[in-house]
Parts: C-alpha cells; structure tokens; sequence
C-alpha cells in the first residue's frame, strides 16, 4: 500500500524508479519526521515536482518529508540513494511519534498580516472528554482547542514559520494551532507600539475563528521569547475568552534590568512591563492583579538561557497565586530549546497535558515551587553528623579556614580538599576536575615498572588514592553513597564532615537543594572584596601557565589578562565572582538559617572564627592568623587595572552593600568611594542570618539595575 504521504505525487516524481521505492517506505517516511535522515551527496538528480522546495522558494509547494525540520528544506536537493539507506540503519532504531502534519493552511486576516494555521490531526484532536471540569451537560468539556502562538526575534526579526517545528507537535497532539505574524523592525521598520498592535488584531482575529469553529472555544494564548511579551500584553489588554497562558523562555519583563535591544528600551517601554504590571496589581487585595486569578499559566523555561535569564522567569511566576502557574525548567537547555530535540516533544506534551487541565501532571504549581524538594525521611549521614560545605569564593581563605577546622576533634575531613563532586556532576565546564585525575592517574600507571622496585610501592599508594577519588563518580545521577562512603573514609563518630569545594559556589539552586537533601547540612560561603579576590585569582591564572615568568612580565601579563577580561564579558556575572548570584541560589533552595556568610577581611580574628564555631555547634577554635595557606606569588595592582576591574564589578559591591550593611568591611567602602567618587549610607546589618525572598529579589533587582 502507498504511503499516505506519498499520496498525490506528481507522476514525474512516482516514475523515478530508484528514488521512489525508498520515498514511498513507510520506515523511511517515519525516519523522516523523527529526524533520523540525513541527505548524502549531490549524485542522483531529483525532478522538480513541486514535492519540494528550496530556501526561498525555487520550487513550489511544501515538503512533507521534512516536517518538522526547521528553517529551509533539508531534504531537497539531488542526492545519493544508497548513502541515504546506509545513514538510515546506522542511525539506529526509529521511534514512533505522532504523523506530523503536511504543511499549515495560510490566511490573510487583514491589515496586511497572515496567520500559518495547522489544523489538529483529526485522529488525534483532544478529545472533549479530557478538557476541562465542566458539569454533567456540557460547558467545558464540548469545547474545541485552539492555541494563538507568537514566534520571537526580540521584534528586530522573526516569521510564524519559526515556531513550525513545534506547533506542528502541538497539531499532532490534537490542538488547532494559529501561528501569527507581525511587523518586524528589519522587515518592517516596525516600532514596539505596531508590533502591539498586530498582536491584539491577531488575537480578536482568532477569537472570531474559533468561536466560529465552535461556539466558546478555549483559545490559548502562547507566546515565545519575545513572542511571550506579546502575548502578555494581549492579554492584559483584554483577556475576555483566553483560557490561559503558554510562555515559552518568555520575556517578562522591560523594564530596567530587564529585556532591552533596538526595539525595546527600559527607558521607554518600563510601562508595558508584564511582571511591573501584574507586581503592581498585588497591592492590598491578596488575589492581586485580576488576570492572576483568571487564567492559568505555563511556562517551559532553559537553565542555560543567556537571552532571557531563567530568573526572570523564576520571579515572573512568583507572583501568581498557588496553583495558578506551572513552570518546568530545563536545567541544561539553552534559548529557544523547545522547538528541536531533544526536548520538543517533552515540552509538547506538557503544553497539551496543561491544556487539558492535568496540571498536577506537568510540575508543580510555580508560587509553592522552590528548587528545594521535600526531605527524604532517612540520611545518608551517621546519626548526628552533619555535612558542611565550604562552597567558596574561590581566592577567599577556603583553605585556610579548611585546615583550622581539620584541626578540631569534632569535625572530619578526608585528605584531598576540593572533592569536586557537585560541581562535575552538574556543570560541564567543572567536569574537567575528572579529566585532571584520570590523566594524573594514566601517567603514575605508565611510570609502574616490572619485576622488583620498591618504588612502586608509593606508586600504587598514589593509584589507590587517585581511585578512591574518582570512584565518588562511579554511580548513577542522584545515588551520593559512593561520595558519602568516600567522605566517611576514617570517620570515628565526629559531628561535622567537611567538604570544602570553592566552585560549588556555581552552583544552580536545585543543586544546593539537593546537597540539603542528604541530610542536615550547613553552607558556608566567604566573600572577598571583589577587586582583590579576582585579581588574585587572575596572578593565580597566569603564574600557573607561566610560572618562569620575571616579576615585570608577571605585571604585565596579569595587567594584560585583567584588561581581557573587562572587555570579553561583564564581570559581576563571571560566576565565581558573581556573589549576589549565589546568595540568591541558596535563599532560594535550603533552609533558613543554614548558610553563613563571613568577609575574609574579618576572616582571620579570633571573633570570625567564634562565630563559624556556634554555627556549626562545635568547640572554639583558637585562631591561627599567621598560618596562611595556599598563598599565590605576589604582584601589585597597578591604579588602572583596578579601576578597570572595579568598573566591572561595581554591582557586586552595591549588592553586598545593600544585603549587609555596615558588616560590609571598610576597605569594601573605601575603594568604592576612592574609586567611584561616591560613598555609600552605612545602615545596620540585617539581625537574622538571612533574608526573606523579597530582600533576595531586591538583591538581584539592585545587580541589574534596577535599584539605582
């Protein structure tokens, strides 16, 4: 039997007698939609049908072949069978998915805009029964889907066939998807203000369709990245028949600190801001802003988002009420991650089931969601221990600090310091930590000789080590025991374990949650003046990759390195010195009173080290001030170099500022007003060891600018 979507091929096309058998297999038809082929070489020429089409259109009609594919055919140029037929069964098993859907209906829908439709598969339209929690005649279980989408762009570029891929995964599922264009500033020469104006012509548009379709038909509203603005300020325009909200790496938020390019400027456009707007409605009146109580929201959001943040994302669903706004993150996707593999079908499927009102089945409601889980009733830790993470700054006396804990009898600690083990087992970047131990242990393995030598008894010993510290990553994601049994490597009863790893301060808050999840455990994270501590760190940097150098080229190269940095990225957001970032993390992830933050100008005073003590409900400790540990080779901080840096990482001065008060040292306030000419009102530090959520989000309001 015919595939059904080689039906209606031009008899040009079917008279091909190689290509046609391969075209016409229903295995390769379903490779197609899932991606799985490839084309081989340019050898075989392929008729022009009209089966195809090239980029801008050099032959007519759609490609069904390549549904689901983004951007231009991939799928249309002449091409070598039999390579074709080799990629397919090496590339493996072919999963079946839902037949996508041929190319979308376009409709002109006036004011010179088109909206691309695709039309549910009627095999798989939702079904009434499914929706809603309508009563025993009817109501809200008879009435159809529709979804009214907004590609993104930032509104400089951007057309409906963007969010193809995906909403030809939404049609499949059952929905009517209505993709909508809009003018665009490179196109168009469009403004922000045209741009709303298209957006709210599009929606009364789709309001007419499907109330057409059927009579009180849900209609949705999604919209992505600069898409998801669009359609929040549809919707807080009018929201008379949305149903709901699918926001996808949304742009929440242009005011300060918030979304900004050619189209949108905080300065002009802070008014239309959706998160300022509905924040503004929470006042008095505990339902808040009326469309937080009316309609539901979901949002699909990457943890590797350099766009759109995910905090904004994460403050954005704060303010609805609990229950009212679903949010699922994707700690390791990046900007528009939704529309291609491997997480299109996922966030597909969670759209559908939030449409159909499964939102217990999606994740949990955003306002009751923090990155903390519930406690897990056993530990993995003895009865009465506790585990304390020493999670940086990097160049901050974590070591120091390490060593005047090791010597406490209530506290226990293995050899090796840095363990390395949350860090590279959620940042690919730390993963490098076990790159260094597998190569430092292929070499001592090559240097073993045969026969008798006594020397390789210190060789083994060394192998031994090197293995007992990797096996903390021969296990499975979420099974800490091989790290535990590590970490309880010559324990004998003692309160505290010590694991003092500076890049854990990277860290995302679910992470820190699950730290916090292996049983009772503390944070402790020490803050350098800034300025100091990545100056530090730069000397560190260069005299390891050069460590012959003399002391004048030394100067010059760390200066040199200095410079780089300033001018390569933003430096309050380098993470490790990003401060303000990890304090918002564990505000938001472990529980209140379980971190301690202390200033390594106050580190090295008999008063600092009292305090970690009572913090960590162990014995005082008499404090070694003149026994440093890890100190790097010396150089001076040359006036433009440090005002290069300070320029940078202002904002981590500001927000440390802002947290703590007058227990922000004086050398931090003295080079800020030395350095910026002003100075900064001293006001009592908080009395509780934290601060609510609100001061956090204060915090990251401040780094972004929206304090000043």
């Amino acid at each position: 039997m015919q595939s059904a979507s080689m039906q209606g091929q031009s008899p040009a096309f079917a008279a091909t007698p190689v290509l046609a058998p391969v075209l016409a297999n229903d295995v390769v038809q379903r490779a197609l939609r899932t991606r799985r082929i490839r084309p081989g070489p340019v050898t075989t020429p392929l008729p022009r049908t009209g089966f195809h089409r090239v980029g801008g259109g050099a032959m007519p009609g759609p490609c069904r072949n390549c549904a689901g594919m983004r951007g231009a055919c991939r799928f249309v140029l002449p091409f070598q069978p039999v390579v074709f037929i080799s990629r397919f069964f090496l590339s493996g098993p072919v999963m079946t998915k839902p037949a996508i859907s041929a190319a979308p209906e376009t409709i002109d829908i006036g004011q010179g805009l088109q909206v691309s439709l695709f039309a549910a598969e009627s095999a798989a339209r939702v079904p009434p029964e499914s929706l809603g929690a309508g009563g025993p005649e009817g109501g809200e279980k008879d009435r159809p889907v529709a979804i009214l989408a907004w590609h993104g762009g930032g509104g400089v570029d951007g057309a409906p066939d963007m969010l193809a891929p995906f909403c030809r995964q939404l049609s499949a599922g059952g929905a009517d998807v209505i993709a909508a264009g809009y003018r665009t500033l490179n196109r168009d020469g469009a403004t922000l203000e045209q741009m709303r104006a298209d957006a709210a012509h599009a929606l009364s548009w789709a309001r007419n369709w499907a109330g057409g379709q059927q009579p009180e038909a849900r209609l949705f509203l999604l919209g992505a990245s600069f898409g998801g603005l669009l359609a929040l300020d549809a919707a807080l325009e009018d929201d008379t028949g949305i149903a709901g909200l699918i926001l996808l790496n949304p742009v929440t938020d242009t005011g300060p600190g918030g979304f900004a390019n050619r189209v949108v400027d905080p300065a002009v456009h802070a008014a239309l801001s959706p998160r300022a707007l509905l924040a503004d409605g929470k006042t008095g009146d505990e339902s808040g802003h009326p469309l937080l109580s009316r309609l539901r929201c979901f949002i699909a959001h990457g943890g590797q988002d350099e766009v759109v943040p995910i905090a904004a994302a994460r403050e954005f669903a704060a303010l609805w009420p609990a229950g009212r706004c679903v949010i699922k993150e994707y700690p390791n996707a990046g900007h528009g991650f939704f529309n291609r593999p491997p997480h299109d079908e996922n966030v597909a499927r969670l759209v559908l089931a939030f449409i159909r009102e499964e939102a217990s089945a999606v994740t949990t409601p955003a306002a009751e969601k923090s990155p903390k889980k519930p406690r897990k009733p056993s530990s993995l830790l003895p009865a009465g221990a506790t585990l304390v993470f020493g999670i940086g700054a990097q160049k901050a006396g974590t070591s120091w600090l390490f060593e005047q804990l090791r010597a406490s009898p209530d506290c226990h600690t293995v050899p090796t310091k840095e363990l390395h083990y949350f860090d590279a087992l959620h940042i690919k970047g730390e993963q490098s930590h076990i790159n260094d131990r597998l190569a430092h242990l292929r070499r001592v393995v090559d240097t073993l000789t045969p026969g008798a030598d006594p020397a390789n008894r210190g060789r083994l010993r060394t192998i031994q080590v090197l293995a007992e510290r990797l096996s903390i990553h021969a296990t499975t994601p979420g099974d800490h025991r091989a790290y535990i049994n590590h970490l309880l490597t010559g324990y004998a009863g003692q309160k505290i374990i010590c694991d003092f790893t500076p890049s854990y301060s990277v860290l995302p808050p679910e992470v820190f949650a699950e730290m916090a999840e292996i049983g009772p455990a503390r944070f402790i994270f020490i803050l350098r003046d800034p300025v100091d501590r990545i100056w530090s760190q730069i000397r560190m940097s260069i005299s390891a990759a050069q460590p012959k150098l003399a002391d004048a080229a030394f100067e010059t190269a760390c200066a040199a390195r200095a410079a780089e940095m300033h001018a390569g990225r933003d430096l309050a957001r380098i993470p490790r010195a990003n401060y303000a970032g990890t304090l918002e993390a564990l505000d938001q992830s472990v529980p209140s009173g379980s971190v301690h933050t202390v200033f390594y100008e106050d580190l090295f005073t008999q008063a600092s080290m009292d305090e970690v003590c009572a913090f960590l409900d162990i014995a005082p400790l008499p404090v070694e001030a003149d026994k440093r540990v890890g100190l790097g080779r010396v150089s001076s901080l040359p006036p433009e170099t440090e005002a290069l840096l300070f320029a940078g990482l202002r904002p981590q001065y500001e927000a440390a500022f802002e947290r703590f008060g007058a227990a922000v040292p004086s050398a931090w306030h003295s080079r800020y007003a030395a350095l910026c000419g002003e100075t900064v009102p001293v006001v009592a530090p908080p009395t509780a060891p934290d601060l609510p959520r609100r001061a956090a989000s204060r915090l990251v309001d401040l780094l972004k600018g929206r304090g000043k």
